[in-house]
């Protein structure tokens, strides 16, 4: 079973993210999330395999010449990358493991502010 907890938009411009996403081959569904943070429910063929926890990042608005041709980028949220995984993205097994994982997560946690 699926729980979808609710937070306030912070930012009516800023596309938030989706509660339900196709990446890599796989099927996300949002457990939980606040402003600051975020769990997925990582599933194949309808059944859960892994639990995404990770610190929502923003892409902010602007644009990009490529290739002589310039692209405007809109504000919105992002789901992880690949490279995230292990600093501000985890995937676990258990769902109490990745609902721990999230409360324990600071609001605006930067690793390097901890050094």
């Amino acid at each position: 079973m699926i729980l979808h907890l609710q937070y306030k938009s912070y930012k009516k411009s800023m596309e938030i993210l989706s509660k339900t996403i196709r990446k890599n081959g796989f099927s996300y569904e949002q457990v939980c999330r606040n402003e600051f943070a975020a769990v997925y429910a990582q599933m194949v063929g309808g059944l859960i395999i892994a639990y995404e926890v990770f610190e929502i990042r923003q892409q902010k608005e602007g644009s990009a010449t490529m290739g002589g041709v310039e692209i405007q980028f809109k504000e919105k949220e992002l789901f992880p990358g690949d490279n995230e995984f292990g600093k501000t993205a985890w995937s676990v097994k258990n769902k109490d493991k990745a609902i721990q994982m999230f409360n324990g997560l600071k609001v605006g946690w930067n690793k390097e502010q901890e050094s």
